[in-house]
Parts: structure tokens; sequence; C-alpha cells
């Protein structure tokens, strides 16, 4: 999970606030969906997902090798752990909470902002899942030693789509360049893509030897 959204300023521009209106507009009536689809369709155990989730959320952990004041959680193990599992929707469900306490936690201040870090990372999880889901029901025949594989591409699209989302709206807010933004914002969010590569591979891997799911 990122610890940090930058603007340049409260005053967005015109292209920015219907960027971040649209993706709230459709993450927020995506959210209900799946947080409904979540209670009446998966089995009761992807609650103590949730709650792992929310717990190492609230409890990130400092990488002291890097000059900057870098912060990450274990959240993405428990969203890739659910759509491995639960599917698409539990994983979308997984990633609203897990963005929802890191806005309680950093006590972000600005509706818009929380709506956006909830909405965006909603959208983003959901559509990995079902790229997933289609993944595995596909007539494929894919060695067993290979199946990783799939979960590592997963974890790409993950990354790549949520730091596209991120990067278009710090873009349109703040009119910098490409280059410039990845500098100053981005860069780090690669130190995640690991976390979400290495859960990725491990629970495509594992699927169906762990008894709580």
């Amino acid at each position: 999970m990122i610890n940090r959204i930058l603007f340049s300023n409260e005053q967005l521009p015109a292209k920015a606030r219907w960027y971040i209106l649209t993706l709230i507009g459709l993450g927020l009536p995506l959210f209900l969906y799946c947080l409904h689809g979540t209670v009446t369709q998966s089995k009761p155990t992807w609650i103590i997902l949730a709650l792992l989730t929310i717990l190492v959320t609230w409890f990130p952990f400092r990488i002291f090798a890097i000059k900057e004041h870098i912060w990450l959680t274990l959240a993405d193990v428990f969203v890739f752990g659910a759509m491995f599992y639960f599917g698409a929707l539990t994983a979308a469900v997984l990633a609203g909470l897990e963005a929802a306490t890191f806005n309680f936690r950093t006590k972000t201040k600005r509706i818009y902002r929380s709506l956006f870090n909830v909405c965006q990372i909603v959208i983003v999880a959901f559509c990995v899942g079902n790229l997933l889901n289609f993944m595995q029901a596909s007539d494929w025949t894919v060695p067993e030693l290979a199946i990783p594989i799939i979960g590592i591409f997963c974890g790409a699209i993950y990354y790549i789509l949520n730091t596209l989302t991120l990067m278009v709206a710090i873009t349109l807010s703040s009119r910098e360049s490409f280059h410039i933004i990845w500098s100053k914002n981005m860069k780090w969010l690669s130190l995640p893509v690991v976390e979400a590569f290495v859960a990725a591979a491990i629970f495509l891997f594992m699927r169906g030897t762990i008894p709580i799911y």
C-alpha cells in the first residue's frame, strides 16, 4: 500500500477533478457490490483476512536502508490471498479496507482524497482479480512449476494499474511531467511490487493446501 498521495494544491484543475470524481463514481458502487457479494457468497473465513489486512495496515514497518521516510505494510499479501482463494469480489473489499485503514491512520483530512484512495485501489483489485479468474477458467494446460508465473504476472498488472491510476491523478493535479512525478512520488512504489510478486506466486502455488480456505 502506498504511504502518500501528493497533490500540488487544494484547488484542483478541472481535468483532475473530473478524473477523481469519475474514479470515485465508479469505485463506490463497485465496493458496495463487492461487499454484498463477499458477505453473501464467500465463506466466513474471509473475515480473518480482512482483520489481518486492517491490522498490518495500521502497523506498517519502516525501511531504514532508504534515506526517505518509507513505510510499508504486508496488506497486499492478504489482498492477493483473498484474490486467489476467494475471488475478485473479496480481494476488492480487502483492498478497500486497506485504503480506508490507511486514511484513518494518516488522518487524511480531505474527503475526496480519502474516497479516491479507497475507490482507486478497489477498481484495480477488482480488475486484476477478474483477470486471474479468466486465466484460471481457461482451458490452457499449465505445468505445475509454471503456475507461480501466473501469480507474478497478476502481481505485475496490479502494480502497473495501481501506479498508473495514481500518476494520472497527480499529473493532472500538479501539471508536472511524467519524469518529475515519478522521481518525486512514485519511484518508491517499486518496493511493494516485490512483495506483491512473491505473495502472488506463493498463494497461487499453495492453492488448495491451506485448510482455512
